[in-house]
């Protein structure tokens, strides 16, 4: 890409802006396998301002943003769920932005916030092939794998850990 990336904190005045990259993101990853429709229900069900604004706020959240010039480019939501115990809830990089290190930087940062974490829990989707390489690549191993809520019958949910 050439260009130089930034992460930092998410901040309520970035809401705007992130939901337009996690929509962008959401509608290239998701499409072919939940449908538009259903992404679009993800957006307005998860993406609200006031949902934001408490992911930028609160204390027990980690929300990290990488930028690119003054676009958002990707983003990391990591909170400890149990002593020692963390789950990564998001991790989205823009397409064009993959492959250069973006998401394993956010991954990174954001787990520095959990210095006694000796565990961290993902779950991601069966058709998302090239994330689940990607997690498999920083050391993630399937723990198991459920029927999703959110997906239509037959598409599952893979869950995966990371001892660190």
């Amino acid at each position: 890409m050439g260009q130089e990336i930034t992460i930092r904190p998410c901040r309520v005045e970035d809401s705007d802006a992130l939901r337009v990259c996690l929509r962008e993101v959401w509608h290239a990853t998701y499409d072919s396998f939940v449908g538009v429709a259903r992404v679009e229900e993800f957006v307005e069900l998860w993406l609200t301002d006031a949902q934001l604004q408490k992911e930028a706020e609160s204390p027990e959240i980690v929300s990290l943003l990488a930028w690119s010039g003054d676009a958002i480019v990707g983003q990391a939501l990591l909170r400890e769920i149990a002593p020692g115990t963390v789950r990564l809830a998001r991790l989205y990089v823009q397409p064009a932005f993959h492959g250069i290190g973006v998401g394993k930087s956010l991954f990174g940062e954001g787990l520095e916030a959990f210095p006694n974490a000796e565990l961290v829990h993902l779950e991601v989707y069966e058709p998302n092939r090239r994330a689940i390489g990607f997690y498999q690549s920083l050391g993630f191993v399937e723990t198991a794998r459920q029927q999703s809520e959110y997906a239509p019958d037959g598409v599952f949910e893979i869950l995966m850990e990371m001892k660190l």
